[in-house]
């Protein structure tokens, strides 16, 4: 019986952690068609990044019901490892598709 209501108190505590997490209801896809592998993220985030490979896609998580990010932040950033780099946004938080294009 005591194994029986530890496991209903952790099944509780998940249930609870996990209802308070934030759930994104925009993304942005961003489709590689670079000749290129690609590092994206927002712009001003060094921590945070989705590496994208040739001819691959991402879902990037944008926002739930409002903008996060203001302004001139509202950006995300794709970078190639030679140095070329591609903005989307502002607003970038609205989110749809990004393509980059072939070089």
């Amino acid at each position: 019986m005591r194994s029986i209501g530890k496991a209903a108190v952790c099944l509780a505590v998940i249930v609870s952690l996990s209802a308070c997490q934030p759930r994104p209801t925009r993304w942005l896809e961003v489709q590689n068609h670079t000749s290129e592998a690609v590092s994206v993220r927002w712009l001003g985030d060094s921590i945070h990044a989705w590496n994208v490979a040739v001819g691959a896609s991402a879902r990037i998580p944008v926002a739930n019901s409002e903008c996060l990010r203001i302004g001139d932040q509202d950006v995300i950033v794709a970078e190639t490892g030679s140095g070329r780099r591609y903005t989307y946004g502002p607003p970038a938080c609205k989110g749809g598709t990004w393509s980059l294009p072939p070089r």
